[in-house]
């Protein structure tokens, strides 16, 4: 796509938009890996727990980042 590439107004809008939301997909991803989603026990032979709040803070930013990225591409088709 952008190979050999480094001066951002060479790219078109549409490998600009590729771009951009290729980088927020990366930083949902990276915030997603980081989470801890089982929560170890404090005690020996307790349940773990789930990181309920976290995975819905996760959720929610997927959401918003779809979002986002349906919102450019409607916008490029008009």
């Amino acid at each position: 796509m952008c190979s050999e590439r480094t001066d951002w107004p060479q790219y078109n809008d549409r490998e600009k938009r590729l771009v951009q939301n290729t980088i927020m997909l990366v930083g949902l991803l990276y915030k997603m890996c980081k989470l801890q989603l089982v929560i170890p026990a404090k005690t020996e032979g307790a349940l773990n727990c789930v990181d309920m709040d976290g995975a819905e803070n996760r959720r929610s930013d997927a959401k918003m980042i779809l979002r986002k990225i349906h919102e450019s591409e409607t916008k490029a088709e008009e």
